[in-house]
């Protein structure tokens, strides 16, 4: 891995990365600080606000009945994705010592690439790979491609400062992260800014002008999002108090002052 720059970065991955303990120690020897969470939507490595990584294995499309099943599954789940993402690098993988695709395999592939290039609402790249070793090296490109695209960013620096960045999921983290538009990167760093209970209660205007690196799509989706009486209700019970707050990990907030608000 001599000729692959390497770099200090935190990205949230999935428990089925972290499971993976050759894949998850090649990422950590090349720089990933692997902060795991429950990802719902099916992703595994959330790389910024809007970017995602998700591996498939690629003889999930080998002898399926009728074969276009599995792309139209897998469609749609890129297609949730794109609710909450921008950007997506698929990689497939195939362990097996040969490179040999049944006709099968090559067949949901031509079908998939065809309706990819369909989708106009998400960047999507396609990576193959053949080991995990092989599999890091092409997360770690396409992060350095990556690390310069989100204008929310002052520099490449402060794109990979992420030390409010929490280990551990907090309540108000994980009740921002169920609205289908939000992904746990971006709860987060609305966290960073203010407590949930302001962040509820804001106006649409307040919202783009304290949130700036939200992305415009999203954006708009949170304004039309309704909260239903069960929201409101979890909102009510997780709100606190400036005299109520405790020194309690799960619901202390991260401090940072971020250069790119105003």
């Amino acid at each position: 891995m001599s000729d692959v720059d390497t770099f200090n970065l935190k990205i949230i991955a999935g428990e089925a990365i972290v499971q993976r303990q050759e894949l998850a120690a090649q990422l950590t020897f090349l720089g990933f600080n692997l902060i795991e969470r429950n990802l719902n939507s099916g992703e595994d490595l959330i790389i910024d606000e809007r970017s995602v990584i998700f591996l498939y294995d690629i003889f999930n499309l080998k002898n399926q009945v009728p074969m276009g099943n599995s792309v139209d599954s897998l469609m749609n789940h890129i297609f949730k994705l794109s609710q909450r993402y921008q950007r997506c690098c698929i990689v497939f993988e195939n362990h097996n010592p040969e490179w040999n695709l049944p006709q099968s395999v090559q067949a949901g592939l031509q079908t998939l690439c065809a309706k990819l290039n369909c989708c106009d609402n998400m960047e999507i790249s396609v990576k193959f790979s053949l080991s995990d070793e092989n599999t890091a090296q092409l997360i770690l490109v396409v992060t350095q491609q990556w690390s310069s695209l989100s204008p929310a960013w002052e520099s490449r620096k402060e794109w990979e400062s992420r030390e409010w960045l929490l280990s551990q999921e907090s309540r108000h983290e994980n009740f921002l992260s169920q609205f289908p538009m939000l992904n746990p990167f971006i709860s987060q760093l609305m966290l960073t800014v203010t407590k949930l209970e302001f962040i509820m209660q804001m106006s649409s205007d307040e919202m783009q002008d304290r949130f700036p690196w939200i992305p415009a799509p999203m954006l708009v989706r949170i304004r039309h999002q309704k909260l239903t009486n069960v929201q409101i209700a979890f909102c009510n019970m997780l709100r606190i108090r400036s005299h109520a707050i405790r020194k309690d990990a799960t619901l202390a907030f991260p401090k940072r002052k971020a250069q790119y608000l105003p």
